[in-house]
């Protein structure tokens, strides 16, 4: 069975990852693809489509867990990183202390399908707590209650 990386995104390290990819490592296009800058639409199809969504940057908005998640894709990210206020270890992802633990739990749930299984679930039902309609119904309840004092 052969694994597939796709890196979607952009920034300061991009030629250095592509270099790495490609020259360091001779990896394929086949086996290492970058999606540079998707449209939105395009992005959800990558959510949905990917098995997994890895964030090993410590500096992660929390949406990007969220919208991952809304596609049935369990979330691995970095402690600290805005994923300790959605990610649930174990339950619809995982949170890695180093990059050791990122890789370690890509592997574990490669090796259990059926917990892979029971995390896309899982997260996809945490998406729904972050629908905007139900934040701003609870927005608006706070608010409500605010004038009320």
């Amino acid at each position: 069975v052969s694994i597939k990386l796709t890196l979607i995104g952009y920034g300061a390290l991009y030629s250095w990852l592509w270099w790495y990819a490609y020259t360091y490592y001779a990896f394929s296009p086949e086996s290492v693809e970058f999606v540079v800058k998707p449209e939105k639409d395009e992005l959800v199809r990558w959510y949905t489509y990917a098995d997994v969504f890895v964030s090993p940057s410590p500096e992660a908005q929390g949406l990007v867990f969220a919208e991952a998640m809304a596609g049935g894709t369990p979330v691995i990210a970095c402690t600290g990183s805005g994923a300790d206020d959605i990610v649930q270890h174990g339950c619809n992802g995982f949170l890695a202390d180093t990059s050791y633990d990122l890789s370690r739990y890509v592997q574990y749930l490669y090796d259990n399908p059926d917990v892979l299984t029971y995390t896309q679930v899982r997260a996809q039902a945490t998406s729904r707590l972050y629908h905007p309609y139900v934040r701003i119904s609870q927005l608006v309840s706070v608010y409500k209650k605010g004038i009320a004092l």
